[in-house]
C-alpha cells in the first residue's frame, strides 16, 4: 500500500474508532437514565439539555457558541448546515475526550411543506469542534429516541426512523443542507464506510 493509502486508512480507522466510542457513550448514558427511571423520551424531545448533560462527563474543551459558529457542512462539503431545516443544533457540550454533544430539532417535510415536530435528536462531533472535515456523515453523527426499545438509536436505521428522507438515506442528495444526517447507522455497521468517504 502506498503512503497516501496508508494515511487514508489510518484516518478512516481513527474516525471509526471515535464513532464507535461516541455510540458507546450515548448508549451508556441512556442506560443510566433508564436505571434512574427517567423518561428519556421526554428529556430528549423537550430538549432538557441540563439533564442530558448531567449524564456525560464534561471535558472542558473550547466550544462554538452556536450551530452557526460551528460552520458545519453537509456530507458533500458543499452546503452550510446552519439553516438545515431538519437539524438546528443547540446547547453544545464538551465530552471528556473532546467530542462535542449537541441537541438538534427534527422537522419533517410533507409535499414540500415543513412541519415542526416535538421530536429531537442528539448529535456528536466525534473529533471535536474545528477539527476537519466538520461534515455531516464524516465526523458529525446523529441519534434519536426509539420508543419501542426506549433507547437512543443511530439515525438511518430504516426499520425504525422514518421521519423523512433526510433521516433515511445515506448520504442523500448533495443539494440538501441535511445531507449525511441519515448515515450514522451505516457508518457504525459498515466497517469500510470511512474508507469510502469523498474528499
Amino acid at each position: 500500500m502506498t503512503i497516501p493509502g496508508l494515511i487514508t486508512k489510518h484516518k478512516a480507522n481513527k474516525l471509526r474508532t471515535q464513532l464507535l466510542r461516541a455510540n458507546a457513550i450515548i448508549q451508556q448514558a441512556a442506560m443510566r437514565m433508564k436505571a434512574d427511571e427517567l423518561n428519556i423520551d421526554e428529556i430528549v424531545n423537550k430538549r432538557d439539555y441540563k439533564t442530558i448533560q448531567s449524564y456525560f462527563k464534561n471535558g472542558g474543551c473550547k466550544l462554538p457558541t452556536s450551530g452557526a459558529t460551528a460552520k458545519y457542512k453537509n456530507y458533500s462539503g458543499e452546503l452550510d448546515t446552519n439553516h438545515a431545516a431538519a437539524s438546528q443544533l443547540l446547547h453544545p457540550y464538551c465530552l471528556f475526550d473532546g467530542m462535542v454533544l449537541w441537541i438538534g430539532i427534527i422537522n419533517t417535510s410533507n409535499e414540500g411543506e415543513w412541519e415542526k415536530t416535538n421530536n429531537s435528536l442528539l448529535a456528536i462531533d466525534i473529533n471535536g469542534w474545528g477539527n476537519k472535515p466538520d461534515r455531516y456523515g464524516h465526523d458529525i453523527f446523529f441519534w434519536a429516541y426509539n420508543p419501542d426499545t426506549q433507547m437512543l438509536v443511530p439515525i438511518g436505521d430504516n426499520d425504525y426512523f422514518k421521519a423523512g428522507n433526510f433521516y433515511q438515506y445515506c448520504p442523500g442528495n448533495n443539494f440538501w443542507a441535511e445531507q449525511g444526517i441519515g448515515c450514522t447507522h451505516k457508518a457504525i455497521n459498515d466497517k469500510s464506510y470511512f474508507m469510502k468517504l469523498p474528499k
